[in-house]
């Protein structure tokens, strides 16, 4: 919640037209949420390989919190995850991919927000989904090994009116792994907004 507001006042400030926003991942969970409470601010919606259908985390003791959360910045976990998120991992799944991939388990208080996060409850969104009234593209890479594919073939039959294009030679990272593919469906996604 308190990200979404963070997001909208950020919206009202120095924006204040509709915007196409876009959530890959977990990212899909914070920008349905976004656009089921603010659909004033957002004219499309771009879900990519997005995790909705989970809904919210355990809450453990914080010592398990600690435990926990030390091993998803840990290396070994990094490394799983870095293999797993890409078709052609011979050329994306690299050490530097990996390094990336967890640079933000760095940033100050990464721990306290990440705890907060899982003492709330984290997203709860499967039951609203069929909710949202904005224009919605959803893209999926084809060999998605994080999610699977089936999340992608539900959101399409619970958004009204959504699109779903599968990325060929795509794992779970469309955005990196085929980005000239995704930045055409983008550009065909963000043009037919402004079609009559």
């Amino acid at each position: 919640r308190k990200k979404r507001e963070h997001l909208y006042q950020y919206w009202k400030q120095h924006i204040g037209t509709p915007i196409v926003l876009c959530g890959a991942s977990l990212g899909g969970a914070v920008a349905i949420d976004f656009a089921l409470e603010h659909p004033d601010a957002v004219a499309g919606l771009v879900l990519m390989d997005a995790q909705a259908y989970i809904d919210g985390v355990q809450s453990p003791p914080e010592f398990m919190m600690d435990i926990g959360l030390n091993v998803l910045r840990s290396e070994p976990l990094r490394q799983i995850a870095n293999v797993q998120s890409y078709y052609d991992r011979d050329t994306y799944a690299t050490k530097d991919a990996m390094l990336i991939g967890r640079l933000h388990t760095y940033m100050p208080n990464w721990k306290i927000y990440n705890k907060q996060w899982m003492q709330g409850g984290g997203y709860v969104l499967s039951g609203r989904i069929q909710d949202l009234s904005v224009p919605t593209l959803i893209m999926w890479g084809e060999q998605d090994k994080i999610l699977g594919t089936d999340p992608a073939t539900r959101f399409e039959q619970d958004i009204a009116g959504s699109r779903l294009v599968w990325v060929p030679e795509c794992g779970h990272v469309p955005h990196l792994e085929q980005a000239d593919f995704t930045t055409k469906a983008l550009e065909d996604f963000m043009k037919s907004l402004n079609s009559p």
